[in-house]
């Protein structure tokens, strides 16, 4: 029985249109996730939207972002201390990777793109 299904599988070319099939063995028909993607790309654009045009806040900006020196270049030294440091609490390496990323694609602290 394995071999037949194993020649069944080579005979038939697979057929990327076919339906998906359910537990029950029937057929249905594929759902369409880009639209769930769009509308939650559209929701989490709508939910930030309000920030892009404000400024660093005196949260935690100040200590982050504005007079912090690691996130001004990306080299062995800032990576270093990317991921070995607790500064401001958590370890958070990729937050601070981001935030140097940031700040090389701004071209410096331009409050938009930190949004």
């Amino acid at each position: 029985m394995a071999s037949e299904m194993q020649e069944m599988a080579v005979d038939r070319p697979l057929d990327l249109r076919a339906p998906l099939s359910d537990a029950s063995g029937g057929a249905r028909p594929m759902r369409p996730t880009w639209k769930l993607a769009c509308a939650i790309g559209l929701l989490v654009f709508v939910a930030h939207a309000w920030g892009i045009g404000n400024g660093f806040v005196e949260w935690d900006d100040g200590e982050t972002v504005l007079t912090n020196s690691y996130i001004r270049r990306i080299d062995g030294h800032t990576l270093r201390w990317m991921f070995t440091t607790f500064h401001m609490g958590p370890y958070q390496p990729l937050a601070w990777l981001s935030l140097a990323i940031d700040y090389q694609i701004a071209g410096g602290l331009k409050p938009p793109v930190f949004t």
